[in-house]
């Protein structure tokens, strides 16, 4: 590993593997029915009208929503180490050598599990962002909402075992004040 500057007491008890797969979430599912729709109508538009048809502007839409998203997410994902230590929790990106997050267990924000079938998935940190948009008409929750979750721990196997061990360290922090 790369060296990591840490505390005078802090010692690193375990690193959260991840897979470095495309990080494909639940509310993923519904967004890509939307874009597959419309790209079936962009290419149903798609017309000698020249470069800027309903078509094109379907297909750019589809590009920029949907495809690209998903592609920033997978690209953010690959230098980033996941580690726990004795005091905290720690986003490590490897190719800038720097620490992106840092979440002390006397301070943790809200976490929050995402597991799948296959008992892999993904932890939420903070705030979870809603899967519908959280303003529409009349104060109703209308439209997918396209805006990723901040902080998210991605593709981790046994992802139910890492979010039990970090909420005992949490827990464990807070009895011990």
């Amino acid at each position: 590993m790369t060296e990591m500057n840490l505390r005078e007491n802090e010692k690193i008890e375990m690193e959260i593997h991840h897979s470095k797969r495309l990080p494909f979430r639940l509310e993923d599912w519904l967004r890509s029915l939307i874009f597959i729709g419309l790209t079936v109508a962009a290419i149903a538009s798609l017309r000698g009208d020249g470069i800027l048809s309903i078509g094109t502007v379907f297909l750019i839409v589809v590009f920029f929503l949907g495809i690209l998203p998903l592609y920033l997410r997978w690209k953010k994902l690959q230098p980033l180490k996941y580690i726990i230590t004795n005091e905290r929790l720690i986003i490590f990106n490897q190719t800038q050598d720097k620490i992106v997050k840092s979440y002390d267990f006397t301070m943790f924000p809200e976490i929050n599990l995402h597991e799948n079938a296959y008992n892999s998935g993904y932890i939420i940190i903070g705030n979870v962002e809603p899967t519908f948009g959280r303003h529409g008409l009349f104060g109703t929750k209308v439209g997918v909402n396209l805006a990723d979750h901040e902080v998210v721990l991605e593709n981790i196997p046994e992802v139910r075992k890492t979010f039990n061990y970090l909420k005992t360290k949490i827990e464990n922090t807070y009895n011990t004040q």
